[in-house]
């Protein structure tokens, strides 16, 4: 059977950064479904799948047992998939949160602490100077 080719991109200088990675990340895909229709081809997947479902259209019951079993095998999947990534979304917005909080908090424990030693500092630093020049200023 013919293979369609891939094209060769030609990427002038001028086309911007974003626009060379869409081009081979285009490249990349058009490659991989050529690869994947390939090896479809040579399993004769698609003749399988064919004849497959022209048996299931003779055979209702068979169908409606086959899309029963797939439903019963896909839910748990399914659901097992969607808790694994609510608990995965759950849990970095909770550590994000929690961690928000702490750092919040720490900040303005520090601050309030840097500020009592600062103002405390700053008031002996007063009085000493107001003892010492109100001294000299009165004489005694």
């Amino acid at each position: 059977m013919d293979q369609p080719k891939i094209e060769q991109i030609v990427e002038p200088k001028d086309h911007s950064k974003k626009d060379q990675t869409f081009r081979m990340v285009h490249r990349y895909c058009t490659e991989i479904r050529m690869r994947f229709t390939k090896c479809m081809q040579d399993y004769n997947a698609y003749e399988n799948v064919d004849a497959a479902a022209k048996y299931l259209r003779s055979k209702p019951s068979l169908l409606a047992a086959l899309i029963a079993v797939t439903f019963a095998v896909g839910l748990p999947v399914l659901l097992f998939t969607l808790f694994a990534i609510t608990t995965i979304i759950c849990t970095f917005t909770v550590f994000i949160l929690i961690e928000g909080t702490i750092l919040a908090f720490g900040t303005i424990v520090l601050c309030g602490v840097l500020l009592s030693i600062i103002t405390s500092i700053l008031m002996l630093g007063t009085c000493l100077l107001c003892n010492m020049y109100g001294l000299d200023s009165t004489g005694i």
